[in-house]
Parts: structure tokens; C-alpha cells; sequence
């Protein structure tokens, strides 16, 4: 890969980096929404203490879910777990694994959990522009040895 060059190439977001960053912005709304919806105002709160609603559940498992920061662990565990899956042949697996590492990493990070929420969104975004800038590359030197073999004529 020392021989690829990266001059010509557009500066445009590739479809894996839109994906991730996509989760991570429905994420941050979804887990914004529960935290300052349910979680944190305090009519909600006493509402809950002799209620068994639906929303009194959701606000339950809300609070268990960040508690120990899990979601943003998990977010990270999936990143890691991307890493290894796309090493291993699959580029698939690793790009949804990244994208949920992304969706559990943000919404964790809003939720109480923003060291290990923010270090798997941003490396969850930053794997998927790594994966699309390769991606690019290659599409790149394809082309280059196409364009080459059809000008060079053949005796």
C-alpha cells in the first residue's frame, strides 16, 4: 500500500463513516430524550414511587441500563469486538459491529457514562473512516490500473 496516493481522491464521507455517525446522532437524541424526559425531572420521579406504568418501567430500566456505565462498556466492548471480527475476513460483521458499538457508545455517554461512551463512538467514527478512506484507496488503484493498461498499447 506505500505506492497508493491519496491527491486526487474527493473529500467526501464515505457510506460506512455516514452510517456510524448517523447511529450516534439517533442515539444521543434517543438516550437525550430519556434522560432529560424521564430520568431526571422530579414530578417523573414521585409519579413512579406507587406507579407501574409503562413509562415508570422504561425510567427503571433507564436507570439500571447506566448505573455502571454498561451501555457505554458494551459500546466499547462491540468496537473492540469490530476490530478483531474485520481482521478475520468478515468487513460486514465489523461494520455492524461498529455501528451498534457507536449507537451503545453515544447513548451511554449521554447516559452517566462518558468516558467509555465517547471512546467508542469516536473510535467507532473514526475506524468506519479508516475503513471507507481504504475502501476509496483501492476503488482508486483499480481504476489507476485500468486507465494504465488502456493506454499502454500491447506489440
Amino acid at each position: 500500500m506505500a505506492g497508493l496516493r491519496f491527491d486526487n481522491m474527493p473529500i467526501i464521507p464515505g457510506r460506512r463513516w455516514l452510517l456510524v455517525i448517523s447511529a450516534v446522532v439517533v442515539a444521543t437524541g434517543l438516550a437525550a430524550w430519556l434522560r432529560y424526559g424521564l430520568v431526571e425531572p422530579q414530578a417523573v420521579a414521585l409519579a413512579c414511587v406507587d406507579e407501574e406504568s409503562a413509562r415508570c418501567r422504561i425510567r427503571a430500566l433507564t436507570i439500571a441500563a447506566f448505573q455502571r456505565q454498561g451501555l457505554s462498556w458494551i459500546g466499547l466492548l462491540l468496537v473492540g469486538t469490530s476490530v478483531a471480527a474485520r481482521a478475520l475476513g468478515g468487513p460486514r460483521w465489523g461494520l455492524a459491529l461498529v455501528t451498534f458499538g457507536a449507537l451503545f457508545g453515544s447513548a451511554g455517554a449521554m447516559l452517566y457514562g462518558p468516558e467509555p461512551g465517547v471512546a467508542a463512538a469516536l473510535s467507532a467514527a473514526w475506524l468506519a473512516s479508516v475503513w471507507d478512506a481504504r475502501a476509496a484507496a483501492g476503488r482508486h488503484a483499480q481504476a489507476a490500473d485500468k486507465s494504465s493498461k488502456v493506454a499502454s498499447p500491447i506489440p
